[in-house]
């Protein structure tokens, strides 16, 4: 007989409230989260023997994603493998001054679906509250039509990649949670000799577990 079962039957007969020790913790090893957020995002290219550059704006954008989380059977399941396919856009504007060589606008219109995997692990606060830590990689895949346009009517197509992710969250009662993640340097001029770019965001994130 278990430990527990002895101080359950022992309060039960001694006329005494029966309290339960189990942990709240979920017991489920799989959850699904819905996790829309809003993303800051900056976007700059760098071109030519002389390297030029451009300076996209900062923008803010709505993205949506659904979470895939795998709790990992160790160390008091405090790890886990997490899945979220994502979804987020950006667009901008940047105006030159006339008389420059350069096209006197650019802009850029970038959609994809981010599939970051993530390593996370839980720093248990309650049996109601955790905080975490996610550290991975995302791997970005276009949505066609994804370009740099000028007033002079060319366009450069732009290619999704590979890059680092960070995040750092907070979980209440198993059900919401809220994470704060940076994107580091994202290359989506990658295939390109002449060219180069970086892409970096700062999202913030809500999230409801619904399995």
């Amino acid at each position: 007989m278990g430990l527990r079962r002895v101080i359950t039957k022992y309060n039960s007969c001694s006329d005494n409230s029966t309290y339960s020790y189990i942990n709240k913790k979920s017991k489920s090893s799989f959850h699904i989260t819905i996790r829309p957020g809003l993303q800051l995002a900056s976007f700059s290219t760098e071109e030519g023997s002389e390297n030029v550059q451009t300076d996209f704006n900062t923008e803010v954008n709505f993205r949506i994603g659904i979470e895939f989380e795998y709790v990992l059977p160790l160390n008091n399941k405090k790890w886990s493998l997490v899945l979220e396919p994502t979804y987020q856009s950006y667009s901008s504007r940047k105006d030159r001054p006339f008389g420059d060589l350069a096209p006197s606008f650019r802009e850029v219109d970038y959609q994809s679906i981010e599939i970051p995997l993530s390593l996370r692990h839980y720093l248990f606060l309650s049996s109601e509250s955790q905080l975490f830590l996610n550290g991975g990689l995302a791997y970005d895949l276009n949505i066609e039509g994804n370009k740099i346009t000028s007033d002079l009517g060319a366009s450069i197509d732009l290619k999704g990649s590979l890059n680092p992710v960070i995040g750092f969250g907070f979980r209440y009662d198993q059900k919401f949670s809220v994470e704060f993640r940076y994107q580091t340097y994202r290359d989506l001029l990658n295939e390109d000799f002449f060219r180069e770019s970086n892409y970096s965001s700062f999202a913030f994130i809500l999230g409801y577990r619904m399995l």
